[in-house]
């Protein structure tokens, strides 16, 4: 998500940023005009945590949550594969206004296996 999110924001993409820690987004991108960077706390692996109100008038949502596919001290405090990208994602697409066109989920999965699935 730090990519995506420098990325819009050097394309001056006015945005709007859902993340646990509020003070993780101040320390990644400094502080912000609110016409371009709005930030907002949620988490999306807890059901009725992220406000709809977030999404009024947005069009385009970026998803860039995830955990790591294999069993680590990552899946920690319910951060398992089946929480974050199951729940996580199902909890954000329930909340989604009609007025979003598109929803891109951003995912790594398979990415240090070029020749075969990461898992059997």
């Amino acid at each position: 998500g730090q990519l995506v999110t420098a990325s819009l924001l050097q394309r001056n993409i006015k945005s709007r940023l859902i993340l646990r820690d509020l003070e993780k987004a101040k320390a990644l991108f400094g502080e912000q005009d609110e016409e371009r960077l709005q930030v907002f706390k949620g988490d999306t692996r807890k059901e009725g945590d992220l406000d709809p109100s977030i999404f009024e008038g947005v069009t385009h949502v970026i998803c860039c949550t995830g955990t790591t596919a294999f069993p680590s001290r990552r899946w920690d405090d319910e951060n398992t594969p089946e929480r974050v990208d199951w729940v996580g994602v199902k909890n954000l697409i329930s909340v989604l206004p009609s007025s979003v066109k598109r929803v891109v989920l951003v995912s790594s999965i398979g990415v240090t296996k070029c020749n075969e699935l990461p898992w059997k």
